[in-house]
């Protein structure tokens, strides 16, 4: 989704101009710019100029009231100043410019309202639009010329103001912004001055959204992100997913570890294949798997946190694999001297035995008190199926180069 990232203001009444600002922290060669820019005393809007890069392209501009106002966007290039210039071009007046970067957005120019411009008083409308998306980035700008003694903005509820600033109680403006969750149209809101003002002027910009990056490890993956009917074949932990993220139909060959999903996920009908282990921790009532056809060992689902009447579907559960633990051996070769058998060596089991303190060693030549002691014991020279607790416990012991992945006929 499209959102605010930083700023930069500036005002100044020395001259005609121009006056430097800041590049907003961060603008980098693709960096979404768009700027505000406003000055007293009526002056001609093609008198107002912003330059620097990449060339800033005008949205709209005019004047009302003795308010004169100019609107711009732009992509950053690859050699971006550290200070863009702005001028008004007249001595009699002073101006203003604000610059807001967005991050997360695409390439298309925004989306753009100016509102019904009025005279005096201290509320300044800003109109609704068409966003260009339902994750845009909406920017909201209010403008004015106060009498001469200084004045701020108050930004409507719901937004975030980012830029205030006034020189010399004559133009001022402020910026402020939101990210959208929804592709209908907002309302008009207003900015309200601390003082009266004319020549009031709203505008409202809406900055769409880039393309998803599709990353191997989408952590943080945002709502309507769209994985369409992919085979994935990679670890995904999409920690931080939120409702109505859909993942198509894909066939699933990863370990998935949604910690956090929240109610109204939607997985589609995936098709989950071996050594699949799935951990919804934290999902709530009502979570949808659809008809899912779970093939994994060790057969493991473990969705701690799961509430009441949660649907898994009808699961087809075929437990096709299984791990297998193959004691080691050691090549002893037979005893005596004999120079005819010392070159045949022989391999000879190993048994592995796990006391009751829950430690595993090897032994070749076991003791029958030993066994007996053992809480668990695997006989060298034998092939021994295991439940994952066992599976685990001997990797933590060392012996995990043991142990392998077989296919077990259903």
């Amino acid at each position: 989704m499209a959102d605010y990232a930083a700023h930069s203001q500036a005002s100044n009444g020395s001259g005609a101009g121009p006056s430097n600002i800041a590049a907003p922290s961060g603008t980098v060669s693709g960096s979404y710019l768009v700027a505000f820019q406003n000055a007293d005393e009526g002056i001609n809007a093609n008198t107002l100029t912003l330059t620097g890069g990449t060339t800033w392209n005008v949205l709209a501009s005019g004047t009302n009231n003795g308010n004169t106002y100019k609107v711009y966007w732009k992509l950053a290039g690859s050699s971006e100043p550290a200070n863009y210039s702005y001028d008004w071009n007249d001595s009699s007046a002073f101006s203003t410019c604000h610059i807001i970067r967005a991050e997360n957005a695409g390439t298309e120019a925004p989306v753009f309202q100016v509102g019904t411009q009025a005279s005096s008083g201290t509320s300044v409308s800003t109109p609704g639009i068409t966003p260009p998306d339902e994750n845009a980035l909406e920017v909201r700008f209010a403008c004015g010329v106060g009498s001469g003694s200084n004045f701020s903005f108050t930004a409507p509820a719901g937004l975030t103001e980012r830029t205030d600033t006034t020189l010399g109680g004559y133009p001022g403006g402020s910026a402020a912004t939101r990210t959208l969750n929804s592709s209908s149209a907002t309302s008009a809101l207003n900015f309200t001055a601390s003082a009266t003002i004319s020549g009031r002027v709203g505008i409202t910009l809406g900055i769409p959204t880039g393309a998803p990056a599709q990353q191997a490890e989408p952590d943080g993956v945002a709502s309507g992100e769209a994985f369409g009917t992919a085979r994935l074949n990679m670890q995904v932990r999409p920690s931080g997913i939120v409702s109505a993220e859909t993942f198509g139909s894909p066939k699933l060959n990863f370990i998935i570890f949604p910690s956090g999903v929240a109610s109204g996920e939607q997985f589609g009908l995936p098709v989950l294949v071996y050594d699949q282990f799935v951990y919804p921790d934290g999902i709530g009532t009502g979570e949808e798997f659809g008809t899912v056809l779970v093939r994994f060992p060790p057969q493991t689902v473990i969705p701690a946190g799961v509430a009441s009447l949660e649907a898994f579907g009808f699961p087809d559960a075929r437990n096709t694999h299984t791990q297998v633990l193959n004691p080691p051996r050691v090549q002893e070769t037979p005893a005596g001297e004999d120079w005819l058998t010392a070159r045949f060596g022989i391999h000879r089991g190993v048994t592995l035995i796990k006391r009751q303190d829950g430690t595993i060693y090897a032994t070749r030549y076991p003791a029958q008190t030993e066994l007996e002691d053992a809480e668990r014991f695997w006989m060298g020279g034998h092939r021994h199926p295991l439940s994952a607790a066992d599976a685990a416990d001997l990797i933590d012991a060392g012996f995990g180069a043991y142990i392998t992945l077989e296919v077990i006929d259903v």
